[in-house]
């Protein structure tokens, strides 16, 4: 009977020499696993981070800065207004006298009636004048020959103004103007459409119109 050489247990050396013909390496006989770098959980969470941000786009940081207007100087709009001011004076010229009529009064030939009242006249504004304009009464010399109807002007210093042929007169100031109506009725008016005729007062009016500046 043949003998096994020492020291190979039995069953044990044809099993690993089978192993090898089979490429099977038994875990003690694997070569050494490299290391394997370690990173910084902060590093790893910037480089997901900077994933994120290059996967959604890159994100810029675009300047921007803007300055105030030109100066502080403040621009505003002025005014130009006129309003009557009291109660419009209606009287009867007798002489050189003014004399209180009732209300209703019935005119007849020779009479002479003044209208007076004041307009608060108010210009705001660097080089503001303006026109004030007279409106008279609604009264045609052609079919009315026998009134005559005049106005004159005076400024907030009692200072007599010329009106020009439109009845109008430019102004520089502000303050009160005030305005003298006078209607006079012929004594010799021989025209007897002039009977039963009405007096419109409230066509009497006063415009304020701003000039053009130079």
């Amino acid at each position: 009977m043949t003998k096994k050489p020492p020291g190979a247990p039995p069953g044990k050396r044809g099993s690993a020499n089978k192993r090898k013909a089979l490429g099977m390496v038994h875990l003690s006989e694997s070569p050494p696993m490299e290391a394997k770098p370690r990173f910084p959980k902060s590093a790893i969470a910037a480089i997901t981070a900077g994933g994120i941000l290059l996967g959604g786009g890159v994100t810029y940081s675009l300047w921007s800065d803007s300055a105030g207007g030109a100066g502080t100087t403040e621009l505003t709009t002025g005014k130009l207004t006129i309003e009557t001011t009291g109660t419009a004076s209606l009287q009867e010229v007798v002489g050189n006298a003014l004399v209180s009529i009732a209300d209703g009064h019935v005119v007849v030939p020779g009479e002479t009636f003044q209208l007076t009242q004041g307009f608060a006249v108010e210009l705001d504004g660097a080089h503001m004048d303006a026109t004030l304009g007279l409106e008279g009464l609604d009264l045609d010399p052609a079919t009315n020959p026998g009134w005559t109807f005049t106005a004159a002007v005076t400024d907030p210093d009692d200072a007599a103004l010329t009106l020009d042929s439109n009845d109008s007169v430019t102004i520089t100031e502000d303050g009160t103007y005030t305005v003298v109506y006078t209607l006079s009725f012929a004594a010799n008016d021989t025209d007897y459409q002039e009977q039963e005729l009405a007096i419109d007062w409230t066509a009497v009016t006063a415009t304020l119109t701003q000039v053009a500046p130079h």
